[in-house]
C-alpha cells in the first residue's frame, strides 16, 4: 500500500522514511534530501527499496526478519494444536487407562476390608470384646438363615461377657427368632440390642418380646424400619415388656401412629426412667456402688432433674417432683387407664341410646384426657373422636346411637371427627344426622370433618339446614375423603343462605357460587347477631348480659327465626336504666364530634336513625 500510494510518501517529515526509522535503514539517510523534487525523491525511494532487498539477501540470516510475509490466523491455530497435541501426549504417558485403572491397586484406594466372622466370633469367646457390631456385615449376610442362627447361638453361649449386639440390616426373619430369645434371655448383663431393618414379622418379634420381658439389665432395644410394618398386637406385647422391665429405658418401635399405644408407650418410657432415676439416687445417698441396672448405657442418660448441689450445715434439698410433671403425669395415666377400659370393655350400645334419648348422663361419650376436645364441657359436649369402643359399634349400633339425639335436650356438641370410612357408611350416617336435627333444636354445633361423606349425605345434611327446628350455630364438613358434586355442594349453599343462625361452616367446596354464598351468609349472621347482642334482643342470654341478671330458658330455633330484631321498639325491654347507661358509653362527646359538612350531613340522612345510632 505505502509504493501505491505516493500521498504516504509526501506526508513523511523532512528526512523521509529514514527520519522515522533510521536505525532500520541507515544506508538511506544520505540517498534523500530535502530539496529534492516529489519525483525525484519517489525515484530514490524505489532505489533504496531495491537497493536494501539485495544487501537482505545477501547477508546470512540470523534471526527474525523485519518484512517477513504476516502468518495467518489458521497457520497459528494449526501450530497451536499442533504444540497442544504434543504437550498432551508428553503428559499422558504415565497416566493408567480406565479399563485397567478400575483393577489397578496403584491408582485407587484399597476398599476397606471387614474383619472375618470367625475373628469376631474368635474373640468374642476369648473375651476381648465386649460388644458385636455385625451392621452391614458381607459375610454374614450371605450366609443362611440357619448360618445365621448358629452364630447368633454361639454369641450366646459366649454368655455374660457380652453387653451390646448390633445386627442391623443383615436379612434375619421369623426363623432366626429362637436364637435372638436364646440370647436376649441366656445373657443377664446384655445391655443394648439393634435388630433394625430386618424380615422380622409378628411371629418372630412375639416370640423376642417373651424374651425380653423381665429383662435384668436390659436398656436399649432398637425394632424399627422392618421391611413389613409392626402389627398392632406385636406393639402391645413390646410395650407390655417395657412395663415388666424397669431397666429398658429405650424401646425404638418406630413410627407409633395409633395414638393409644404411643401414649402408653410414652408412659411407660417415663416410669423406667424415672425409676433408674431413683435408684441412682438412693445409691449415691448410701455411698454405694450403683446397682447393676444403672451401669453400662444407662448412665449418659441418667442425669436427674432434682440433683443439687448440697452445702453442708443446710437441709438437703427436696426431691419432690414438680407440680406440672406431676400434672402432666396424672394424665398420662388417666389416659392409660382409659384406654386400657375402653379395650377390655364391653359397650352396651342399646343402653346408651336409651340414656342419651331420656336425656340422661351419657357413658362411653366423654373426651379422652389429653384429647383436643378435653376441655369440652363432658356433661353437654359428646365425643366419639378417638374413641375405641365407637370404632368396634357396628352401624346398626351407631345409627340408633346418632338417632337418639333428635329427643336429647341437654347435649349441644357433638364431635364425630374421622369415625367413618367408607363414603356408604358414612352418607348413612350423614342421612341419620339430617333426620335428627329435624326434630332436635338443642344441638348447636356439630363436627363431622375428616369422614367419607359423599353427594347424597351432603345434601341430606342441607335439608336439615334449611329446616326450621334445626338450631345449629356451628357445622363442620371439612376434610372429607371423597369428592363431592357441584350440585350438592351449591345446595348445601342455598340451605345455608335461608338459615339465620349458622355462623361457622367449613366445607372445601370447588364451586366458586357455593364458597362465596357460604361466606357471605355467615358474615350477615355474625353481624346480625352482634347488632341484636348489642340492642338488647338477641335472646335472654344477650339481655341478661346488658341488665345484670341472669338468663331465662333458652328459646327454640323456631323462635329465634320468627323474632323480628327492631333496635328502637325493643332498646327498653330490658332495663331502661342499664339501656340508657349502655347507650350514653358509646355516644361520642359533643366536643369531641367533627364538624358536620353537606356531604356528610346527607350520607347520615341516608343511613338511617340504626346507623347513626351505632
Amino acid at each position: 500500500r505505502r509504493r501505491s500510494n505516493p500521498v504516504s510518501v509526501v506526508s513523511l517529515p523532512a528526512g523521509g522514511w529514514a527520519a522515522l526509522h533510521p536505525h532500520r535503514h541507515p544506508h538511506r539517510n544520505a540517498a534523500l534530501h530535502p530539496d529534492m523534487s516529489l519525483r525525484e525523491r519517489m525515484a530514490a525511494y524505489e532505489a533504496s527499496l531495491k537497493k536494501g532487498a539485495a544487501d537482505a539477501e545477501a547477508q546470512p540470516k540470523v534471526g527474525p526478519v523485519d518484512d517477513a510475509p504476516p502468518v495467518s490466523l489458521k497457520r497459528i491455530q494449526s501450530a497451536y494444536a499442533l504444540s497442544a497435541a504434543a504437550v498432551n501426549r508428553e503428559r499422558m504417558k504415565n497416566v493408567v487407562p480406565f479399563e485397567r485403572a478400575q483393577s489397578s491397586s496403584s491408582f485407587m484406594e484399597p476398599p476397606a476390608t471387614e474383619e472375618l466372622l470367625e475373628v469376631i466370633l474368635k474373640r468374642v469367646a476369648d473375651g476381648e470384646i465386649s460388644w458385636v457390631d455385625l451392621t452391614f456385615h458381607n459375610e454374614f449376610t450371605k450366609l443362611s438363615q440357619k448360618a445365621k442362627s448358629d452364630v447368633i447361638i454361639r454369641l450366646a453361649d459366649a454368655g455374660e461377657a457380652i453387653e451390646t449386639v448390633k445386627l442391623n440390616s443383615v436379612g434375619l426373619d421369623n426363623s432366626n427368632a429362637p436364637a435372638l430369645a436364646q440370647l436376649v434371655r441366656g445373657n443377664r448383663k446384655l445391655h443394648g440390642l439393634q435388630l433394625e431393618g430386618n424380615l422380622l414379622t409378628e411371629p418372630g418379634l412375639l416370640e423376642l418380646a417373651e424374651g425380653v420381658h423381665g429383662h435384668r439389665a436390659l436398656s436399649e432395644l432398637s425394632l424399627a424400619s422392618q421391611k413389613v410394618a409392626l402389627s398392632t398386637a406385636t406393639i402391645s406385647r413390646f410395650i407390655d415388656a417395657m412395663e415388666a422391665t424397669p431397666s429398658l429405658i429405650s424401646c425404638n418401635l418406630g413410627h407409633l401412629r395409633d395414638d393409644t399405644a404411643r401414649r402408653r408407650h410414652q408412659a411407660a418410657n417415663m416410669a423406667n426412667v424415672d425409676a433408674m432415676r431413683q435408684r441412682r439416687n438412693a445409691a449415691r445417698e448410701a455411698n454405694g456402688p450403683a446397682s447393676p441396672a444403672t451401669t453400662g448405657p444407662t448412665q449418659r442418660r441418667a442425669v436427674s432433674f432434682s440433683q443439687r448441689r448440697h452445702t453442708p450445715g443446710k437441709p438437703p434439698p427436696s426431691a419432690s417432683v414438680s407440680t406440672a410433671l406431676a400434672e402432666k403425669q396424672a394424665k398420662v395415666a388417666a389416659s392409660i387407664a382409659a384406654s386400657i377400659r375402653d379395650a377390655t370393655m364391653v359397650a352396651d350400645w342399646d343402653a346408651e341410646a336409651q340414656r342419651i334419648g331420656a336425656s340422661q348422663m351419657f357413658e362411653y361419650g366423654h373426651p379422652s384426657v389429653g384429647s383436643p376436645h378435653e376441655k369440652l364441657d363432658r356433661g353437654i359436649a359428646y365425643v366419639a373422636t378417638g374413641s375405641l369402643l365407637w370404632s368396634r359399634a357396628s352401624q346398626d349400633e351407631q345409627l340408633r346411637v346418632i338417632r337418639a339425639f333428635g329427643t336429647n335436650t341437654t347435649i349441644t356438641t357433638v364431635v364425630m371427627v374421622n369415625v367413618v370410612s367408607t363414603g356408604a357408611a358414612s352418607d348413612a350416617v350423614a342421612q341419620a344426622w339430617a333426620d335428627t336435627l329435624r326434630t332436635n333444636s338443642t344441638i348447636t354445633s356439630l363436627n363431622l370433618e375428616s369422614n367419607g361423606i359423599q353427594s347424597d349425605g351432603i345434601t341430606a345434611l342441607a335439608a336439615a339446614v334449611a329446616s326450621p327446628a334445626c338450631g345449629l350455630l356451628e357445622l363442620r364438613l371439612a376434610n372429607q375423603r371423597l369428592a363431592v358434586s357441584q350440585a350438592a355442594e351449591e345446595t348445601l349453599a342455598e340451605a345455608v343462605s335461608t338459615n339465620r343462625l349458622l355462623r361457622t361452616v367449613t366445607l372445601d367446596a370447588r364451586s366458586n357460587r357455593a364458597r362465596e354464598l357460604i361466606v357471605k351468609t355467615t358474615n350477615a349472621n355474625i353481624e346480625e347477631h352482634r347488632r341484636a347482642k348489642r340492642s338488647g334482643a338477641a335472646g335472654p342470654t344477650a339481655q341478661a348480659e346488658l341488665s345484670g341478671g341472669e338468663a331465662s330458658e333458652p328459646r327454640t330455633a323456631a323462635d329465634l327465626r320468627s323474632t323480628e330484631i327492631d333496635p328502637l321498639a325493643t332498646a327498653a325491654v330490658v332495663n331502661p336504666d342499664a339501656a340508657m347507661a349502655a347507650q350514653l358509653s358509646r355516644a361520642k362527646p359533643a366536643a369531641a364530634r367533627r364538624p358536620t359538612t353537606a356531604g356528610t350531613r346527607g350520607r347520615r340522612r341516608a343511613e338511617g336513625p340504626a346507623d347513626a345510632g351505632e
